[in-house]
């Protein structure tokens, strides 16, 4: 890593969480700005007259530096009452909120800053099999460390979970996530088709 000029080398080892035993480092990336890109119906934050377009300020007067920074904020806060500072066409408003009584406190927005970019069919093209490489090359580098043991079986999923993700993904505002899960799926089972591994082919 680099810190006021200076590299540093530092060993991490991540901690793996349950179920699926992917490992977690502890870091949040810096966001440039918390802006609010879905808030979902019924929840405290749509009820206490959050909208897109706001940006997130601070958490009972902290700055917020990423939007995980406020999941971690919320399993402390619990189902306590939060005051949150938006930013709303230059002017800053105050809204409490909650968080719910599910296992996962949550208010209910999302953050996910979007770039849209027209491209001609060549390019997009020639992207899409960049990306398509990258991908398949990740995945069989996933089957590597599970074969290792350096990564749990229990992160692959099955059917049901795939019908799951499918509904979740059908239920988000527009044609993208849906198709692009579609295509992540395709991606998986050519590439684990492409094994030498008998219970993989088809299975």
């Amino acid at each position: 890593m680099e810190r006021n000029g200076q590299t540093i080398e530092k060993t991490v080892v991540p901690e793996t969480s349950e179920p699926d035993k992917i490992g977690i480092a502890g870091w949040t990336p810096k966001e440039d700005k918390l802006v609010i890109t879905d808030v979902q119906s019924d929840m405290p934050a749509e009820k206490a007259g959050l909208a897109e377009g706001d940006e997130i300020l601070a958490l009972d007067g902290k700055q917020l530096p990423a939007l995980a920074a406020m999941v971690e904020a919320l399993e402390v806060t619990k189902d306590k009452p939060i005051t949150l500072t938006v930013l709303r066409k230059a002017s800053k408003e105050f809204h409490p909120s909650a968080g719910s009584s599910e296992k996962r406190y949550r208010i209910g927005i999302g953050s996910i800053p979007t770039k849209v970019k027209t491209m001609h069919a060549a390019d997009a093209f020639n992207l899409s099999i960049q990306q398509n490489k990258k991908y398949a090359l990740l995945i069989l580098e996933l089957v590597r460390k599970m074969i290792g043991g350096k990564m749990s079986v229990k992160s692959i999923e099955g059917p049901i979970r795939i019908g799951q993700a499918a509904g979740e993904a059908a239920q988000r505002k527009g044609w993208t996530p849906l198709l692009g899960l579609t295509a992540a799926i395709s991606l998986n089972l050519g590439s684990f088709n492409l094994l030498p591994i008998p219970i993989l082919d088809g299975g």
